[in-house]
């Protein structure tokens, strides 16, 4: 069979076309080819799914052994609140020999699951507190048990007790663990407080412990047994109008509140708390004798 040929379009020569039979086996050999390359690939498809999934199962069981064997170093600070006002200032002083203790508590049960020993500040009101072993169960609170300061030994209504997060599986990782400052209060605001306090915007000085010289006389005590007889039928008849409103059946209240995302760990609102929508709560009432659920 004589084979096709063409005139080029690039020139006047003519060049060699190759028979349809023969392009067709030419197809055919390059399709068979291209075939057992995929099938070779497809069998390497498993071999590497498996490779794969022995990393990923063997990284795991490092990380969870490796947060049971973990070892935490608790750091915090021990203040004493000088103006009485629960929270720390520019007055506030370190209490070195304070005591502190951590314990953990299991969530379900509030069985201890840790506790250390008595923990004692340096002359800077900081201590460290090591913890082996993981408490993703547990709540871990670091609380003040005594202050060596005879005039500053009244624990913080707010600041007494810190919580900390003792594991790793919650996405909290590093060795360190910081709990909030402690406080302790003095037993009577120092007098410079006043002008620090509005120098930051709070008036309200709790004035606990100061001692308030007043002079009564006999009138003002008549004028005080009046008021105070008042005072008290107005608050029996406003009692009684209350208890039986609220008895009323079709008594409806409205309860509101606020869900948001602690974005600092702290177990606290801050500046950098950010509202949750789409959260889900639920209210629920039991009876105070069994328990049962009554709404």
């Amino acid at each position: 069979m004589r084979s096709l040929v063409q005139r080029s379009s690039y020139g006047s020569g003519f060049e060699r076309v190759e028979p349809a039979s023969k392009r067709r086996r030419h197809a055919a050999g390059k399709s068979s080819k291209q075939i057992r390359v995929r099938t070779k690939e497809m069998a390497n498809i498993p071999i590497i799914a498996i490779f794969c999934f022995t990393i990923f199962v063997s990284s795991s069981l490092n990380f969870v052994y490796g947060a049971e064997n973990m070892t935490y170093i608790v750091v915090g600070h021990v203040y004493c609140d000088t103006c009485r006002v629960e929270f720390e200032t520019k007055l506030s002083e370190p209490i070195g020999g304070a005591v502190v203790k951590l314990e953990c508590r299991n969530r379900t049960d509030n069985q201890l699951t840790f506790q250390s020993q008595e923990i004692v500040t340096d002359e800077h009101g900081d201590y460290h507190i090591a913890v082996e072993g993981d408490y993703e169960e547990s709540d871990c609170d670091v609380a003040l048990v005594r202050s060596p300061n005879p005039d500053c030994n009244d624990p913080s209504e707010i600041w007494r007790i810190s919580r900390v997060v003792l594991t790793t599986l919650d996405g909290v990782s590093g060795e360190l663990r910081f709990a909030n400052n402690l406080g302790f209060k003095k037993k009577v605001a120092l007098p410079q407080c006043t002008q620090v306090l509005q120098e930051i915007g709070y008036y309200e000085l709790n004035q606990e412990g100061r001692a308030i010289n007043i002079k009564v006389t006999t009138k003002d005590m008549a004028n005080i047994s009046i008021i105070a007889l008042l005072c008290f039928t107005i608050c029996v008849s406003s009692s009684l109008n209350y208890a039986y409103g609220a008895a009323e059946e079709n008594m409806q209240y409205m309860v509101v509140g606020h869900v948001y995302c602690d974005t600092c760990r702290v177990e606290f609102e801050t500046k950098l708390s950010e509202p949750l929508g789409g959260a889900i709560v639920k209210l629920e009432c039991r009876n105070r004798m069994n328990e049962a659920i009554t709404f």
